[in-house]
């Protein structure tokens, strides 16, 4: 009778419970780099102002540019250029050339209580004078004798919205300033504009001024 010859039994792996654990927390740490490199590296594409825009100025897609920024959690905030501007649209804040355009900023009208009045001004603005800047508006009587009265600030804080030559004026030099104002200082600022007060325009924070008339 043959002997029987008995072979040594297969070994049987048996993953440890620990082991399969480590990949996994190493595959997981693996996965949340590599999700907050692509965040923190991954842009939003929003809207840029390309000119200064004032409260009340519509707002088309050739007012604004496309540009990809890292803003995180702000995102929300601004106008996503994935979406299309609505017909429509109108500036309710100003918006400086260059700035991202927020959300707030953009409306189907123009905010309450703000009116546009033209100002007609002899002689050049100062070249600190920008679309978007703050001023104070001063008026001084012109009495019959020739004499002059004694200035008086008849708005503040309105915001140039336009600078451009007034029309069917011979001097060169006279230009027209478009003004958004709140609706209490309109009537005020066109009885000086119609009248034959002079106006000077205090632009905040420059110190400068520039008659009108």
């Amino acid at each position: 009778m043959a002997p029987h010859i008995s072979g040594s039994p297969a070994r049987r792996f048996r993953a440890d419970p620990r082991f399969i654990i480590g990949l996994v927390l190493v595959a997981a740490a693996v996965v949340g780099v590599w999700l907050l490199v692509a965040t923190a590296t991954r842009g939003t594409s929003v809207y840029l102002a390309k000119h200064t825009l004032v409260a009340g100025d519509r707002i088309t897609a050739d007012d604004l540019t496309v540009a990809e920024v890292r803003i995180g959690g702000a995102a929300d905030r601004y106008l996503d250029a994935d979406e299309a501007v609505a017909d429509g649209a109108v500036a309710r804040a100003t918006v400086r050339a260059g700035e991202l355009v927020p959300r707030s900023a953009v409306g189907s009208s123009a905010p309450a209580g703000i009116g546009r009045v033209v100002l007609r001004v002899a002689g050049p603005l100062p070249s600190a004078v920008r679309v978007g800047d703050q001023a104070d508006v001063w008026a001084t009587a012109q009495t019959r004798s020739g004499t002059t009265g004694t200035p008086h600030q008849i708005a503040a804080d309105v915001t140039v919205a336009a600078v451009t030559k007034a029309d069917g004026v011979v001097a060169s030099d006279v230009v027209a300033v478009e003004v958004a104002a709140p609706s209490a200082d309109v009537s005020g600022l066109l009885a000086a504009s119609a009248g034959d007060d002079t106006i000077n325009l205090v632009v905040a924070g420059s110190g400068s001024t520039r008659e009108s008339r």
